[in-house]
């Protein structure tokens, strides 16, 4: 008795070729896009990074200039109440020239 065998697709050459070429290029493609999107990532991470400590820094020096501007309003104030105080203790007839004074300075240092 005799055996059939089912004829099976056969492929040319080309077709092999073609197919491989095919998976070939799709792999490198993907390993290139792969890529770029890691770059793309530690870029922004630095960046980010970078940007976060400059901004941190900015706002703590903004920060320190103005806590140095308030205390050296603090400090004018209250020099300009001791010489205030001063003054109309000396001087007591002479309240208005004493909230000239007195505005003078607070108007120098308006927050």
């Amino acid at each position: 008795m005799a055996t059939y065998v089912k004829p099976g697709e056969r492929y040319a050459t080309s077709d092999w070729f073609t197919s491989n070429y095919v998976i070939s290029t799709d792999a490198e493609r993907q390993r290139v896009a792969s890529h770029e999107t890691r770059q793309e990532s530690h870029y922004l991470r630095n960046e980010t990074s970078n940007r976060t400590k400059w901004d941190q820094y900015d706002n703590n020096t903004r920060l320190a200039d103005r806590v140095d501007h308030i205390r050296k309003y603090v400090l004018s104030i209250w020099l300009l109440s001791m010489q205030n105080m001063e003054l109309l203790a000396d001087n007591f007839s002479h309240p208005i020239l004493v909230a000239q004074k007195f505005s003078e300075v607070e108007n120098m240092y308006v927050i």
